[in-house]
């Protein structure tokens, strides 16, 4: 079975009938939907070794793609005509989409360390590794705005984390109700 056929990693992203999608291949592809057909405009490779791609994500911010491919890459392409941007290797893997907050970049790795990187050019501006005093497993309800970051872990506890150094402001431990 030719491995193109195996299908998506991830969920599409559809907008002004253009359709960009990351197949299990690590390409990411762009198409122009017009009566009943798909017209491809531009596709790029993505993934930095030869292996099937089943998770990762994809979100839209302005004209950029920004893509996890579910290893340890994350990519900004310009969603015009597919040239990449920047592509950054980190020591941890990706299989959520990014989340921009404050106009940077949020991601959480599958080992559950978050990283938050300059949109423009991936640079790190802070990340927390995993570890039980900082982290518990985040989930993909993370919200935000130009100043916090609200994480939910993955036993109900909520965190507060300060965008621009990544402090913890406050959190929730649902098992005593108590803030700290």
């Amino acid at each position: 079975k030719n491995k193109s056929s195996l299908g998506l990693s991830g969920t599409p992203i559809f907008q002004n009938d253009v359709i960009y999608l990351l197949d299990s291949d690590g390409i990411v592809k762009s198409y122009h939907l017009q009566a009943k057909k798909a017209i491809l405009l531009w596709q790029s490779k993505i993934a930095t070794k030869d292996k099937f791609y089943y998770s990762g994500g994809l979100t839209l911010h302005h004209n950029t793609l920004l893509v996890t491919d579910g290893s340890n890459m994350v990519a900004a392409i310009d969603c015009r005509n597919g040239h990449i941007k920047w592509h950054k290797q980190f020591s941890s893997y990706f299989r959520k989409a990014p989340l921009i907050i404050a106009n940077n970049i949020l991601l959480q790795s599958a080992n559950n360390s978050i990283f938050y990187l300059k949109s423009n050019n991936g640079e790190v501006i802070w990340n927390k590794f995993n570890n039980n005093d900082e982290i518990q497993a985040f989930s993909t309800n993370s919200v935000g705005n130009d100043k916090t970051i609200v994480a939910s872990d993955s036993i109900g506890g909520i965190k507060a984390i300060n965008s621009s150094d990544g402090s913890n402001i406050w959190s929730l431990d649902p098992l005593n109700l108590e803030v700290r």
